[in-house]
Order: structure tokens, then sequence, then C-alpha cells
């Protein structure tokens, strides 16, 4: 494997990625109290375009997830899971407590070294959004496990 890809390689197949993308932008998207056809009249695409991207029919091109990045003001890292290098709840859970790790020495550094605490405090809140669409994501895929589990029994 190519050095350049880790700690990534080629974790998730095309369908397995289409789906992570599509399971944030649903959760985005109602944590932020938008329809579909709001989204979709926001990036400037057809309501059923939109539709596909958060079914996983489709993969939004890169100029969708940055209108998309600008919209839920984040990163099109967070909103493509960059950094998500697992498929289970577990391994989600790991990355959530990371995030939260980061997040409080981010903390520490910017009221350190930022004289206006309203910066400060923005790019805090920011972050506690990630890190709350991270939980709620997390936990409805521990629902959906559970689901499965029980069907199987």
């Amino acid at each position: 494997m190519n050095d350049e890809l880790s700690p990534y390689g080629f974790q998730f197949t095309v369908e397995e990625r289409k789906r992570v993308i599509a399971q944030i932008l649903e959760e985005v998207r109602k944590s932020k109290g938008y329809t579909q056809k709001q989204v979709a009249a926001f990036i400037k695409v057809k309501p059923t375009t939109y539709s596909t991207y958060e079914s996983g029919r489709t993969e939004p091109p890169a100029e969708i997830l940055v209108r998309l990045s600008y919209l839920y003001q984040t990163s099109v890292d967070t909103l493509v899971q960059r950094n998500r290098l697992h498929r289970g709840a577990l391994d989600i859970q790991k990355q959530l407590e990371e995030y939260q790790r980061q997040a409080r020495l981010m903390e520490e550094q910017l009221t350190a070294n930022i004289e206006d605490s309203s910066t400060a405090q923005s790019i805090l809140e920011g972050m506690e959004k990630v890190i709350d669409e991270m939980r709620l994501l997390n936990q409805k895929l521990d629902n959906q496990k559970q689901a499965e589990d029980s069907a199987e029994e």
C-alpha cells in the first residue's frame, strides 16, 4: 500500500463511501431543520438530484460538496467523513472521543492565544456541532445494528 494513503488504505468501497456520505448529509440536514427540497434550492440542484445524494444512489460532485459545506458551515472533509477510517459504530465512538479530545486542546489554545473571545467561541461552537453530528450518527448506527441483530434472531 502507498504511504500516501495511510492510514486510509481504501477502507471503504465506493458504495460504502456513498452510504457514509448519504448518512452524514441526512443527519446534518435534519439537525438544521431543512427539508431536502429546501437544501436542493439552496445549492441550486433539482430536488430529485439531491435525493439521490441522501439515498446513496449517487455521490455529490465536488462543487455540490463545496456548496453544502458553506450551507452547513462545515468542511468538505466533515461531509465526506474523511477521517472516518472504520465501518462500525464502536470505531465511530473512538473517533468521536478523539474529536472531543482535539476540541478540548483547541479550546485551551484558542483561549490562550486569541484575544477576541468571540472568535474563539465561534470556532468552538462549530467543533461542538461536528461532535454533536458524530454523536447522532453513532446513535443511529447503534440503533440500526440493534434492529439488524433483532431481525436476525
